[in-house]
Protein backbone atom coordinates (compact mmCIF):
# COMPACT_ATOMS: atom_id res chain seq x y z
CA UNK A 1 0.00 0.00 0.00
CA UNK A 2 2.93 2.08 0.62
CA UNK A 3 4.80 1.78 -2.34
CA UNK A 4 1.58 2.00 -4.89
CA UNK A 5 0.66 5.52 -2.56
CA UNK A 6 4.15 6.87 -3.09
CA UNK A 7 4.31 5.67 -7.20
CA UNK A 8 0.94 6.69 -7.65
CA UNK A 9 1.02 9.90 -5.97
CA UNK A 10 4.35 11.49 -5.44
CA UNK A 11 5.91 10.42 -8.71
CA UNK A 12 2.90 11.49 -11.05
CA UNK A 13 3.25 15.05 -11.60
CA UNK A 14 -0.41 14.97 -13.12
CA UNK A 15 -2.12 13.64 -10.15
CA UNK A 16 0.20 15.52 -7.73
CA UNK A 17 -1.21 19.05 -10.01
CA UNK A 18 -4.33 17.72 -9.02
CA UNK A 19 -3.99 17.00 -5.58
CA UNK A 20 -2.19 20.37 -5.09
CA UNK A 21 -5.41 21.97 -6.51
CA UNK A 22 -7.24 20.12 -3.85
CA UNK A 23 -4.82 21.71 -1.18
CA UNK A 24 -5.19 24.60 -2.20
CA UNK A 25 -9.04 24.73 -2.00
CA UNK A 26 -8.62 24.58 1.62
CA UNK A 27 -8.91 27.37 3.67
CA UNK A 28 -6.04 26.50 6.39
CA UNK A 29 -3.50 26.03 3.02
CA UNK A 30 -4.72 29.11 1.64
CA UNK A 31 -4.26 31.16 4.42
CA UNK A 32 -0.74 30.20 5.40
CA UNK A 33 0.37 30.60 1.27
CA UNK A 34 -1.11 34.43 1.88
CA UNK A 35 1.28 34.43 4.96
CA UNK A 36 3.95 33.44 3.36
CA UNK A 37 3.60 35.47 -0.35
CA UNK A 38 2.88 38.33 2.17
CA UNK A 39 5.95 37.88 3.68
CA UNK A 40 8.25 37.99 0.56
CA UNK A 41 5.96 40.57 -0.85
CA UNK A 42 7.30 43.07 2.39
CA UNK A 43 10.23 41.88 2.82
CA UNK A 44 11.72 42.11 -0.86
CA UNK A 45 9.49 44.39 -2.56
CA UNK A 46 9.16 48.86 -1.96
CA UNK A 47 5.45 48.49 -1.09
CA UNK A 48 5.63 52.04 0.20
CA UNK A 49 7.29 53.58 -2.96
CA UNK A 50 4.56 51.29 -5.32
CA UNK A 51 1.41 52.27 -3.02
CA UNK A 52 2.52 56.20 -3.34
CA UNK A 53 3.24 56.28 -7.18
CA UNK A 54 -0.66 55.82 -7.61
CA UNK A 55 -1.32 58.59 -5.24
CA UNK A 56 -1.65 62.50 -5.64
CA UNK A 57 1.54 64.05 -5.15
CA UNK A 58 -0.26 66.02 -2.11
CA UNK A 59 -0.77 62.76 -0.78
CA UNK A 60 2.15 60.97 -1.35
CA UNK A 61 3.15 61.32 2.61
CA UNK A 62 0.80 58.84 3.28
CA UNK A 63 2.25 56.12 1.60
CA UNK A 64 4.26 54.80 4.45
CA UNK A 65 1.73 54.70 6.76
CA UNK A 66 -0.64 53.55 4.74
CA UNK A 67 1.82 50.81 3.34
CA UNK A 68 1.84 49.32 7.57
CA UNK A 69 -1.92 49.50 7.42
CA UNK A 70 -2.51 47.66 4.35
CA UNK A 71 -0.56 44.52 4.69
CA UNK A 72 -3.00 42.54 6.55
CA UNK A 73 -6.02 43.79 4.04
CA UNK A 74 -2.71 42.40 1.47
CA UNK A 75 -2.50 39.22 3.33
CA UNK A 76 -6.91 39.21 2.88
CA UNK A 77 -6.66 39.74 -1.23
CA UNK A 78 -3.67 37.22 -1.37
CA UNK A 79 -6.10 34.65 -0.25
CA UNK A 80 -9.28 35.95 -1.86
CA UNK A 81 -7.36 35.97 -4.88
CA UNK A 82 -6.19 32.35 -4.13
CA UNK A 83 -9.49 31.34 -4.41
CA UNK A 84 -10.22 32.01 -7.85
CA UNK A 85 -10.07 29.22 -10.91
CA UNK A 86 -7.24 31.60 -12.90
CA UNK A 87 -4.48 31.53 -10.20
CA UNK A 88 -5.23 27.62 -8.67
CA UNK A 89 -4.28 26.86 -12.28
CA UNK A 90 -1.20 28.87 -11.53
CA UNK A 91 -0.32 27.33 -8.81
CA UNK A 92 -1.64 23.90 -10.11
CA UNK A 93 0.95 24.16 -13.28
CA UNK A 94 3.83 25.25 -10.65
CA UNK A 95 3.22 22.21 -8.41
CA UNK A 96 3.07 19.78 -11.70
CA UNK A 97 6.64 21.52 -12.84
CA UNK A 98 8.13 21.23 -9.69
CA UNK A 99 7.16 17.15 -9.48
CA UNK A 100 8.22 16.81 -13.22
CA UNK A 101 11.74 18.35 -12.33
CA UNK A 102 11.40 15.76 -8.94
CA UNK A 103 10.51 12.48 -11.01
CA UNK A 104 12.78 13.44 -14.06
CA UNK A 105 15.69 13.42 -10.95
CA UNK A 106 14.78 9.84 -9.46
CA UNK A 107 14.87 8.32 -13.03
CA UNK A 108 18.26 9.31 -13.36
CA UNK A 109 18.05 12.89 -14.76
CA UNK A 110 19.42 16.05 -12.61
CA UNK A 111 20.73 18.26 -15.34
CA UNK A 112 18.47 20.72 -14.74
CA UNK A 113 19.23 20.62 -11.06
CA UNK A 114 22.47 22.68 -11.39
CA UNK A 115 20.35 25.24 -13.49
CA UNK A 116 17.90 25.96 -10.66
CA UNK A 117 20.64 26.51 -8.08
CA UNK A 118 21.04 22.69 -7.40
CA UNK A 119 17.26 23.19 -5.72
CA UNK A 120 13.92 21.55 -6.68
CA UNK A 121 11.66 24.41 -5.77
CA UNK A 122 8.04 25.32 -6.34
CA UNK A 123 8.37 28.69 -7.59
CA UNK A 124 5.47 30.61 -6.91
CA UNK A 125 6.35 33.95 -8.69
CA UNK A 126 3.73 33.71 -11.80
CA UNK A 127 0.91 33.81 -8.58
CA UNK A 128 2.06 36.97 -6.95
CA UNK A 129 2.33 38.08 -10.29
CA UNK A 130 -1.20 37.60 -11.17
CA UNK A 131 -2.23 38.87 -7.02
CA UNK A 132 -0.43 41.72 -7.73
CA UNK A 133 -2.43 42.62 -10.74
CA UNK A 134 -5.51 41.14 -9.11
CA UNK A 135 -4.35 44.33 -5.90
CA UNK A 136 -3.37 47.12 -8.44
CA UNK A 137 0.44 46.14 -7.42
CA UNK A 138 1.44 45.45 -11.10
CA UNK A 139 1.19 42.58 -13.00
CA UNK A 140 5.30 42.25 -12.93
CA UNK A 141 4.99 41.98 -9.34
CA UNK A 142 6.62 39.14 -8.70
CA UNK A 143 9.18 39.46 -11.20
CA UNK A 144 10.65 42.49 -9.01
CA UNK A 145 11.55 39.71 -6.04
CA UNK A 146 15.17 37.93 -5.38
CA UNK A 147 15.45 34.62 -7.11
CA UNK A 148 15.30 32.67 -3.80
CA UNK A 149 12.10 34.89 -2.89
CA UNK A 150 8.78 33.48 -3.67
CA UNK A 151 10.98 29.65 -3.67
CA UNK A 152 9.85 27.07 -1.91
CA UNK A 153 12.74 24.20 -1.42
CA UNK A 154 11.60 21.16 -1.85
CA UNK A 155 14.89 18.96 -2.41
CA UNK A 156 18.53 20.34 -2.39
CA UNK A 157 21.36 18.63 -4.43
CA UNK A 158 22.72 17.37 -1.32
CA UNK A 159 19.76 15.12 -1.52
CA UNK A 160 20.02 14.34 -5.00
CA UNK A 161 21.18 10.67 -4.83
CA UNK A 162 18.94 9.31 -1.89
CA UNK A 163 16.29 10.79 -3.57
CA UNK A 164 17.33 8.69 -6.93
CA UNK A 165 17.46 5.50 -4.57
CA UNK A 166 14.24 6.12 -3.20
CA UNK A 167 12.61 6.54 -6.42
CA UNK A 168 13.99 3.88 -8.10
CA UNK A 169 13.24 1.53 -5.45
CA UNK A 170 9.36 2.79 -4.50
CA UNK A 171 9.02 2.28 -8.71
CA UNK A 172 10.08 -0.89 -8.56
CA UNK A 173 8.37 -2.24 -4.89
CA UNK A 174 5.26 -1.00 -6.32
CA UNK A 175 5.20 -3.27 -9.60
CA UNK A 176 6.59 -6.23 -7.91
CA UNK A 177 4.49 -6.03 -4.66
CA UNK A 178 1.52 -5.19 -6.28
CA UNK A 179 2.00 -8.85 -8.34
CA UNK A 180 3.62 -10.65 -5.68
CA UNK A 181 1.38 -9.89 -2.44
CA UNK A 182 -2.07 -11.29 -4.38
CA UNK A 183 0.04 -14.29 -5.92
CA UNK A 184 1.64 -15.33 -2.22
CA UNK A 185 -2.18 -15.13 -1.17
CA UNK A 186 -2.76 -17.40 -4.13
CA UNK A 187 -0.61 -19.70 -3.49
CA UNK A 188 -1.37 -20.62 0.07
CA UNK A 189 -4.96 -21.12 -0.61
CA UNK A 190 -4.07 -23.48 -3.43
CA UNK A 191 -1.53 -25.73 -1.04
CA UNK A 192 -4.04 -25.90 1.81
CA UNK A 193 -5.84 -29.11 0.73
CA UNK A 194 -8.55 -30.19 3.24
CA UNK A 195 -8.32 -26.50 5.08
CA UNK A 196 -8.94 -23.57 2.31
CA UNK A 197 -11.23 -22.41 4.19
CA UNK A 198 -9.00 -21.91 7.48
CA UNK A 199 -6.65 -20.29 4.86
CA UNK A 200 -9.10 -18.04 3.40
CA UNK A 201 -10.57 -16.65 6.40
CA UNK A 202 -6.53 -15.99 7.40
CA UNK A 203 -5.81 -14.45 3.96
CA UNK A 204 -8.90 -11.70 4.23
CA UNK A 205 -8.02 -11.12 8.20
CA UNK A 206 -4.52 -10.44 7.76
CA UNK A 207 -5.36 -8.32 4.72
CA UNK A 208 -7.56 -6.37 7.42
CA UNK A 209 -5.03 -6.21 10.24
CA UNK A 210 -2.38 -4.44 7.53
CA UNK A 211 -5.12 -2.14 6.63
CA UNK A 212 -6.11 -1.23 9.99
CA UNK A 213 -2.66 -0.75 10.76
CA UNK A 214 -1.91 1.62 8.18
CA UNK A 215 -4.68 3.78 9.19
CA UNK A 216 -3.35 3.71 12.36
CA UNK A 217 0.23 4.84 11.02
CA UNK A 218 -1.09 7.67 9.25
CA UNK A 219 -2.86 9.09 12.16
CA UNK A 220 -0.08 8.82 14.37
CA UNK A 221 2.40 10.13 11.48
CA UNK A 222 0.64 13.16 10.20
CA UNK A 223 0.79 15.39 13.29
CA UNK A 224 4.32 13.93 14.19
CA UNK A 225 5.43 15.13 10.54
CA UNK A 226 3.69 18.49 10.99
CA UNK A 227 5.15 19.45 14.29
CA UNK A 228 8.98 18.13 12.90
CA UNK A 229 8.34 20.42 9.32
CA UNK A 230 6.66 23.04 10.23
CA UNK A 231 8.93 25.23 13.42
CA UNK A 232 5.46 27.83 13.73
CA UNK A 233 3.14 26.85 15.79
CA UNK A 234 0.99 28.85 13.86
CA UNK A 235 1.63 27.11 10.63
CA UNK A 236 1.25 23.40 12.05
CA UNK A 237 -2.45 23.20 11.53
CA UNK A 238 -1.97 23.93 7.48
CA UNK A 239 1.07 21.37 7.71
CA UNK A 240 -1.17 18.67 8.80
CA UNK A 241 -3.83 19.81 6.33
CA UNK A 242 -1.07 19.43 3.64
CA UNK A 243 -0.03 15.77 5.02
CA UNK A 244 -3.61 14.73 5.02
CA UNK A 245 -4.82 15.73 1.85
CA UNK A 246 -1.41 13.92 0.30
CA UNK A 247 -2.20 10.81 2.08
CA UNK A 248 -5.87 10.17 1.33
CA UNK A 249 -4.82 7.98 -1.27
CA UNK A 250 -3.21 5.97 0.90
CA UNK A 251 -6.10 5.58 3.86
CA UNK A 252 -8.61 5.15 0.56
CA UNK A 253 -6.07 2.04 -0.41
CA UNK A 254 -5.97 1.16 3.38
CA UNK A 255 -10.00 1.32 3.38
CA UNK A 256 -9.82 -0.91 0.14
CA UNK A 257 -7.87 -3.58 1.55
CA UNK A 258 -10.12 -3.49 4.57
CA UNK A 259 -13.33 -3.77 2.54
CA UNK A 260 -11.66 -6.45 0.35
CA UNK A 261 -10.34 -8.42 3.73
CA UNK A 262 -13.84 -8.27 5.23
CA UNK A 263 -15.55 -9.47 1.59
CA UNK A 264 -13.12 -12.37 2.23
CA UNK A 265 -13.87 -13.91 5.72
CA UNK A 266 -17.34 -13.27 4.99
CA UNK A 267 -17.67 -15.48 1.90
CA UNK A 268 -15.30 -18.15 3.52
CA UNK A 269 -17.49 -17.90 6.83
CA UNK A 270 -20.92 -18.45 4.69
CA UNK A 271 -19.23 -20.91 2.64
CA UNK A 272 -18.19 -22.74 6.24
CA UNK A 273 -21.75 -22.89 7.43
CA UNK A 274 -23.60 -23.73 3.97
CA UNK A 275 -21.19 -27.15 4.37
CA UNK A 276 -21.69 -27.59 7.57
CA UNK A 277 -25.16 -27.20 7.38
CA UNK A 278 -25.56 -29.93 4.57
CA UNK A 279 -23.73 -32.10 6.59
CA UNK A 280 -25.86 -32.03 9.64
CA UNK A 281 -28.88 -32.29 7.00
CA UNK A 282 -27.32 -35.63 5.75
CA UNK A 283 -25.92 -37.05 9.09
CA UNK A 284 -29.98 -36.59 9.94
CA UNK A 285 -31.46 -38.37 7.29
CA UNK A 286 -28.69 -41.13 7.48
CA UNK A 287 -30.59 -41.73 11.29
CA UNK A 288 -34.15 -41.60 9.99
CA UNK A 289 -33.83 -44.14 7.44
CA UNK A 290 -35.46 -47.37 8.17
CA UNK A 291 -33.43 -50.56 8.39
CA UNK A 292 -33.60 -53.17 6.11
Amino acid sequence: MLAVWADRQLLAPGRWANTSTELLRNQKVRSATAEYLTDQLYDNVDVARLIGSGLPAPLQGLAGPTTGALRHATKQGIELALAQNPVQSLWSAANRAADEELVAITNGGGNDLAVNQGKVTLNLRAILNAVGARLGLGADLGNQLPASAAELTIMRSDQLKAVQRAGRTLRRLALVLSILVPLLYLLAIAIARGRRRRVLLAVGASAMVAGIVVLAARAIAIPALADSLAKEASVRPAARTVISIATSMLRQLAEAVIAGGALVVIVAWLAGRSRGGHARGGAAKLRTMPAR
